[in-house]
């Protein structure tokens, strides 16, 4: 994958980490396996379905927005 790809990937996931459903606590009862490859599994198909529904039009422009102004995109 492209270091271009990979910034783009790390603005969709960011967005998404955003959302409270992705932020919940992992308690140690679902350390074990295969309770975490379970709650793993959920998380993923949150993620998937999250970034189907996204509004790329909207999401280009924050990520154009951030490109024109943090340092890394313009020097």
């Amino acid at each position: 994958m492209s270091s271009q790809f990979g910034g783009l990937a790390e603005q969709l996931i960011a967005r998404a980490i955003e959302q409270p459903s992705f932020r919940r606590v992992i308690v140690p009862a679902d350390l074990g396996l295969p309770t975490l490859t379970d709650r793993l599994s959920e998380t993923r198909d949150a993620l998937v379905s999250y970034l189907s529904e996204l509004d790329l039009s909207t999401m280009a422009g924050l990520v154009r927005g951030a490109a024109m102004t943090e340092l890394d995109y313009t020097t």
